[in-house]
């Protein structure tokens, strides 16, 4: 996450007191992160430093699997897109593909897919004949479980997990819905088929509200991030309004590694006291239109503003 000159330094600094030998396989893992600069910091003379095979020999095989799983991406948008099921690639998949523009190899965890809600279980059937399996412990795809659920998991023949999922942000049920439009994304080739993975601004709050980690931390994709991509600050900050937490990391970002980010991205947004209460109308009327299944609406925020309100004037009155 360091610059150059930075990087170089802690590299001998850690390889001096490290023997590679007796690292855990998570350690081992995260090696090809740092591919793109090995073979600056590694000696000419393997005899100089006998692990130098092995640190290029994980890389290599990182690399490798990673292969695999563009291919395995590939295959899957085929099967769907012969279903008709549009889906649109996030996750792991598509930060490997931002970190191979600096020759660096990011371990892909899982495949993760966006897919409208209406066409999920034509994807899954489709998966599921081509020799994909759910995981058993998923709840039946209906109903109100694509409001309490950001997606399904699966597994692919090769034995990869797999997200379907039909919205990016995790968010209360009765806002499910209105986080689940299309977002903006971008058309690549991959392995010959052609994909879309989501633009910049969806994949950085992807690392900003990432809740667990698995093998990459969030700080170290967000600054990869910022090195290789312009961001278009004012509609990042559109999409974490509804994500204080996001904002709160994009300042730590800042402070922990420097990064240039304009202060109205960060900044705080305190509502004045109109604004808060008509928010709090808004919340408790969505809530309760969930809790009886009728869609909301503004005519139907507006009945529900009036009714609280002669409701208050009635206890006040009493």
């Amino acid at each position: 996450m360091l610059e150059p000159a930075g990087s170089r330094k802690a590299w001998r600094e850690w390889r001096a007191g490290v023997e590679l030998t007796r690292l855990d396989g998570e350690c081992l893992a995260v090696l090809p992160l740092l591919s793109g600069r090995l073979r600056e910091w590694l000696p000419e003379d393997a005899d100089a430093d006998p692990a130098k095979e092995i640190v290029l020999g994980i890389c290599k095989r990182a690399w490798a699997q990673n292969q695999l799983r563009y291919r395995e991406t590939a295959g899957a948008i085929d099967i769907l897109r012969q279903e008709g099921v549009d889906v649109t690639i996030f996750g792991p998949v598509a930060w490997s593909l931002l970190y191979q523009e600096e020759k660096a190899v990011r371990p892909i965890e899982t495949l993760d897919f966006l897919a409208p809600r209406d066409r999920v279980n034509v994807a899954v059937n489709a998966l599921q004949c081509a020799g994909w399996t759910v995981e058993p412990d998923m709840p039946p795809l209906a109903g109100r479980v694509f409001d309490t659920h950001i997606g399904i998991w699966l597994r692919s023949p090769n034995g990869t997990p797999c997200q379907l999922a039909w919205r990016l942000s995790n968010v209360s049920p009765e806002l499910a819905r209105s986080h689940e439009a299309t977002p903006a994304r971008r058309p690549l080739d991959l392995v010959g088929t052609q994909a879309f993975v989501v633009q910049t601004e969806e994949l950085f709050v992807g690392a900003l509200t990432r809740e667990h980690d698995r093998l990459v931390n969030w700080q170290c994709d967000a600054v990869v991030l910022l090195r290789n991509r312009t961001v278009e600050w004012r509609r990042l900050r559109t999409l974490t309004d509804s994500f204080p937490a996001a904002v709160e990391r994009l300042s730590q970002v800042r402070r922990e590694f420097g990064a240039s980010i304009p202060p109205e991205a960060t900044a705080i947004r305190e509502p004045g006291p109109l604004v808060r209460r008509y928010l709090a109308i808004r919340a408790d009327y969505r809530r309760v239109c969930w809790a009886e299944g009728r869609s909301s609406s503004p005519a139907g925020l507006a009945r529900y503003a009036l009714w609280r309100a002669s409701r208050r004037n009635r206890a006040r009155t009493q």
